[in-house]
C-alpha cells in the first residue's frame, strides 16, 4: 500500500520503529569559553613558576652599583670643576682610586658587584637546585663564566695587541668571571655541607693572604724599605 507521498507503509513503520541514535549530553559539547579559560590559566600558572619574586633590595643594590660603573662618577666629579669648595673636591677625589693603601669610595665599586655575584649564587640556586639536574647547572655555571670571559677579552683588545702585551687573564670582567664559577661550584656541591664550606673559605682567605704578603717577586723582596721607594714613585 502507498502513502500519499509514496512511499510503501512498511517501509515507513520500518523507519519509525528504527531507535535513534542517544542525544549527546549538553556537557559533552565543547564550550569554547571554557577552553579560553583553562588555556588562560595555564599559561598564568606556566608565568608563574618561570618567574619567581625577586629580592628588591638586591635589584635595588644592584642598580645603584652599575649607576656608578656606566659613569655617574663623572658627573659627580664636574661638580668641582664647575665651583671647587670642600664638598666638591672631597667628592672629587673619592671617585679616584687610592695610589697605593687605603681605599675611596671608587675602590669599592668592583668589590660591591662581586659581593653581589655571591648573593645572586645563594637565591638563584636554592631555587633550581631542587628543580634541575646538577649536570644542567654546571653546564650553565661554565656557560655563563665562559662568555663573561670573552666579553673581557674582547674589551680589553682582543687580538689587536701583541703577546706579551695581549690581555688574556686580566681585567675585572675576567676576575668576575672566575669568582662567580669557583663560588657557583662550590655552592652548588657543598651548600648543605656548611662545615666544609666553612672550611674552603678559610682556607681560600688564608692562601690568597699568603701568596700577597708572603711570595717574593722576581726581582725584588716586599721589604720596608722597598714598599717605601715603590710609594715614593707612584
Amino acid at each position: 500500500m502507498i502513502v500519499g507521498d509514496g512511499a510503501p507503509i512498511s517501509k515507513a513503520r520500518s523507519v519509525q520503529n528504527c531507535p535513534m541514535p542517544p542525544s549527546l549530553p549538553l556537557s559533552s559539547t565543547p564550550d569554547r569559553h571554557d577552553s579560553r579559560e583553562a588555556a588562560r590559566g595555564t599559561r598564568s600558572e606556566d608565568s608563574g613558576r618561570a618567574a619567581p619574586p625577586r629580592l628588591t633590595s638586591v635589584d635595588a643594590l644592584r642598580g645603584f652599583d652599575m649607576a656608578w660603573i656606566l659613569g655617574a662618577g663623572p658627573l659627580v666629579q664636574s661638580f668641582a670643576r664647575i665651583n671647587r669648595n670642600a664638598v666638591t673636591v672631597f667628592l672629587d677625589e673619592q671617585f679616584e682610586h687610592v695610589r697605593w693603601e687605603g681605599f675611596h669610595f671608587y675602590d669599592l665599586i668592583y668589590p660591591l658587584f662581586v659581593f653581589l655575584v655571591g648573593v645572586s649564587i645563594v637565591f638563584s640556586f636554592d631555587r633550581k637546585r631542587s628543580a634541575e639536574p646538577r649536570s644542567v647547572l654546571i653546564g650553565r655555571i661554565l656557560r655563563r663564566g665562559f662568555l663573561l670571559y670573552i666579553l673581557n677579552f674582547i674589551f680589553n683588545g682582543g687580538f689587536s695587541a701583541h703577546w706579551p702585551n695581549m690581555r688574556v687573564a686580566s681585567g675585572v670582567l675576567a676576575m668576575i668571571a672566575a669568582a662567580y664559577v669557583i663560588a657557583a661550584l662550590l655552592y652548588l656541591f657543598f651548600a648543605e655541607r656548611l662545615k666544609i664550606l666553612a672550611g674552603i673559605t678559610l682556607a681560600l682567605l688564608l692562601g690568597y693572604w699568603a701568596l700577597l704578603g708572603l711570595t717574593p717577586f722576581p726581582d725584588f723582596h716586599l721589604d720596608k724599605a722597598t714598599v717605601e721607594r715603590l710609594a715614593a714613585q707612584a
